[in-house]
């Protein structure tokens, strides 16, 4: 007589009903730990939209809105040295570049001293250069620029000599670029 082993006698396309036992317990189990542990359905949660900073907007730089040193009015006479002055109503930046002495004797023997001045010109951003010579009148950035008097003064910090001149900035008629 032949043995025969347990369930060998079923169709091997058939489940075996102990395996789908295990199967069934385990997708239970699967299913018990996943609510426990939070992995169910997501909460909706409605947030608000984050708050945009609003553009900043870049200004372009102004010599004389930047400017914190010594200021003069337009029409008056001011003396400028080693630091420069700002002009109020025509907003503009004034700094001395450099002087030059001219030194002349007369037939009576007289010396005259004229300075022939670079003065730098600073307007919103932009800068520029215009050299007068004493008594001398220059029109830029819409102002007219007249150097009356020019000298130098000894500065015991520095050891040195440091020129200042004398102007009188006022507002052009038609303003023009210097020549």
């Amino acid at each position: 007589m032949k043995t025969q082993q347990p369930d060998a006698h079923r169709d091997a396309r058939q489940p075996m009903p102990r395996i789908a036992g295990l199967v069934g317990q385990n997708l239970v189990i699967s299913l018990v730990f996943a609510h426990i542990s939070g992995c169910g359905a997501p909460e909706v949660v409605d947030l608000p939209p984050p708050k945009v900073a609003p553009p900043v907007v870049a200004q372009a730089p102004d010599a004389f809105a930047d400017h914190r040193g010594q200021t003069a009015k337009t029409g008056e006479l001011f003396r400028i040295g080693a630091k420069p002055v700002g002009v109020q109503g025509v907003g503009i930046v004034v700094t001395i570049v450099k002087v030059d002495w001219q030194t002349m004797t007369g037939p009576s023997g007289k010396e005259v001293k004229e300075a022939t001045a670079t003065l730098r010109l600073q307007k919103g951003e932009e800068e520029r250069n215009v050299t007068i010579s004493q008594g001398d009148k220059k029109t830029a950035y819409g102002c007219v620029i007249e150097l009356l008097a020019s000298g130098d003064q000894y500065d015991k910090a520095r050891l040195s000599y440091d020129p200042w001149v004398e102007l009188r900035v006022q507002p052009a008629a038609t303003p023009s670029d210097p020549q």
